[in-house]
């Protein structure tokens, strides 16, 4: 072959990016198995915090006696040594940064498994303006009235009052951030269907 130097140095340059792809493919994976990780516990620490309030918001108005041994019982929680979860993940250390590879297919195309977006709607009924109504028919929904709605019914309503990053939220989250928000005249109450 006349021009086979510049072949196998071509060839050899291929390999070189094809192998620093491979690298940061799996430097991303890490890091992507890292985040979901971390979502993961975000989410769980809201909800719990959520559970909390709302256990305290049920204790004080059962018994308010029992609050500080319901804060003893909390406290307590964080002096215990509690396992460690297989599931956890180690955290994943910075590599230094590499030169950035040529674009492969699927970065000019897009990744396929990126997330569906939502298109259903919630009903919304036009109401008058709160300042219109009496006081006794204004009723904004509880914790408790909007953990009674789907899912999807909660997203919409936060998505409609422009609550950023809902969509990574756990559904007590969202009810957390809505309560006394919502008018009950504003949404159809539709209970949710399993």
């Amino acid at each position: 072959m006349l021009l086979n130097n510049t072949l196998t140095t071509i060839q050899s340059s291929i390999d070189s990016v094809q192998a620093q792809i491979t690298a940061l493919q799996a430097q991303l994976a890490e890091l992507q198995h890292h985040q979901q990780a971390v979502m993961s516990v975000e989410s769980a620490c809201e909800t719990a915090i959520a559970q909390v309030k709302t256990a305290l918001q049920m204790l004080t108005s059962v018994s308010p006696d029992d609050i500080n041994t319901f804060k003893t019982a909390i406290n307590d929680v964080f002096g215990e040594d509690l396992p460690q979860l297989t599931a956890s993940v180690d955290p994943v250390e910075p590599t230094p940064p590499t030169p950035a590879p040529a674009p492969t297919n699927n970065d000019v195309w897009g990744d396929e498994t990126q997330p569906t977006i939502d298109v259903s709607a919630v009903a919304v009924m036009d109401a008058p303006q709160p300042e219109s109504q009496p006081d006794s028919e204004l009723h904004l929904l509880t914790f408790m009235e909007l953990m009674e709605l789907s899912s999807e019914q909660l997203k919409r309503l936060a998505k409609a009052k422009g609550v950023e990053g809902y969509r990574k939220m756990t559904k007590g989250a969202i009810a957390e951030l809505l309560q006394d928000s919502i008018p009950a005249n504003e949404i159809k109450m539709d209970k949710p269907q399993n």
